[in-house]
């Protein structure tokens, strides 16, 4: 479990960390948000968590992939910032629910 959180807080970083340059930028993040999703899936976590948070993320990824093929870098911009921070909130979302599962356990 401990591993888990750490690759999710890892994923969360790189994420926020993540500059906007030019639409490359949203294909990154986009890359990003589809590998973290790929990863919750494969991990071992409660099915419900495997289904909520991974269709949120892709949900996110998917609509900047599309505005990202229609849109002109500057225009692109406002929807990366959103999206990425909606990524990173589903993200710190799945974080603090493992925590607390995780801290109910030790009790």
């Amino acid at each position: 479990m401990q591993k888990v959180l750490n690759n999710l807080i890892s994923y969360q970083n790189e994420i926020v960390q993540l500059p906007y340059s030019n639409k490359d930028s949203a294909f990154e993040l986009v890359w990003l948000a589809r590998r973290v999703a790929g990863y919750i899936y494969d991990a071992a976590l409660d099915e419900e968590l495997k289904k909520e948070v991974p269709a949120t993320v892709k949900k996110h990824a998917n609509e900047l992939a599309a505005l990202s093929n229609t849109s002109g870098a500057k225009a692109l911009k406002p929807h990366f910032e959103t999206a990425k921070e909606a990524i990173a909130k589903s993200i710190t979302q799945l974080i603090d629910q493992l925590n607390k599962t995780s801290s109910a356990l030790l009790l």
